[in-house]
């Protein structure tokens, strides 16, 4: 069972004292483990909207709306999406992967490192996928 105390919720994410004050901001918010208002906050705090991050992330855009209001439970990859989308940091995609209950970016992953890769240069997800797709693996 998932802790929902302040610090439960910023232990299970793996916060450091320099990435976590986003968190701080908002932990009583995301107490509940909200992964659409964890979105939203997110939003709301890089002043993106909501077209544009989806429109950014290459997905479908009724899908896009249906994980950005709660309606859909997103795959670990349309989640990576939206982070490329909202133009998050390898760290910030890492706490959203985490808080929506995925596995991190993994380094030894080949697929996983490329991806990371493409986050730290801050590449569009088209050019993300190309790098996947030329190296044999599936698209975001």
């Amino acid at each position: 069972m998932m802790d929902k105390t302040s610090n439960g919720l910023l232990k299970s994410l793996k916060i450091t004292n320099q990435d976590n004050e986003f968190l701080k901001r908002h932990i009583k918010e995301l107490s509940d483990g909200n992964l659409a208002l964890y979105i939203d906050l997110l939003m709301e705090e890089k002043q993106l909207a909501k077209p544009l991050v989806i429109k950014n992330s290459g997905m479908n855009q009724i899908y896009g709306f249906q994980i950005l209001n709660g309606k859909k439970m997103p795959t670990r990859d349309k989640l990576i999406a939206l982070a490329v989308g909202m133009e998050l940091t390898l760290n910030e995609t890492q706490h959203l992967l985490t808080f929506a209950g995925f596995s991190p970016l993994y380094p030894k992953s080949k697929r996983d490192d490329i991806i990371m890769f493409g986050l730290k240069k801050s590449l569009p997800v088209c050019e993300i996928n190309s790098l996947l797709t030329s190296r044999m693996f599936p698209a975001l």
